[in-house]
């Protein structure tokens, strides 16, 4: 199971570090996939190496009919199917399921990986909900005023002050 985990992280490494347009100091990703596969998603961020600017990158994607959106978004599909093979993995293993994958890859090639159990609820405003209160967190990711990410965030420390 090791040495398939090992594939798995290296190829979303590879990955990652082909869709950031940019010199990259650190990357962090989050990963979710729900009991039985219900659904799942991953989106990144990232630590340009030149300003130290925390990026997301969903934001690689411009607009729906610029050419940005297919160098984005099919490699981002890809990555998602990567975490649905480590969910397998574990699936076949006879390990218990995680429901959340957070991995942080350094730009000297190190990286950490943490797995989340029975994490994801009905009462907790989504996955893009997640995804900020996790960016924060994680990283201390908060989005710019106005912005429906931030609305998110904003919801989740009134509630957790």
């Amino acid at each position: 199971m090791e040495a398939k985990l090992n594939q798995i992280y290296g190829e979303i490494a590879n990955k990652l570090n082909s869709i950031v347009p940019v010199k990259w100091d650190t990357i962090y990703l989050l990963g979710e996939v729900a009991k039985e596969q219900s659904s799942y998603m991953s989106s990144f961020y990232y630590i340009e190496s030149e300003n130290g600017d925390i990026k997301r990158g969903h934001d690689l994607i411009k607009g729906l009919n610029d050419p940005s959106h297919e160098i984005y978004s099919k490699p981002m599909d890809e990555v998602t199917y990567m975490i649905l093979e480590l969910n397998n993995c574990f699936k076949e293993e006879g390990q218990e399921l995680w429901e959340r994958v957070s991995l942080k890859l350094e730009n000297t090639g190190a990286f950490s990986v943490e797995f989340f159990y029975d994490v994801m609820h009905k009462d907790d405003g989504g996955g893009l909900s997640r995804e900020v209160v996790w960016a924060h967190k994680t990283f201390g990711f908060t989005p710019a005023q106005g912005t429906y990410l931030r609305k998110q965030l904003d919801i989740y420390i009134d509630k957790n002050p």
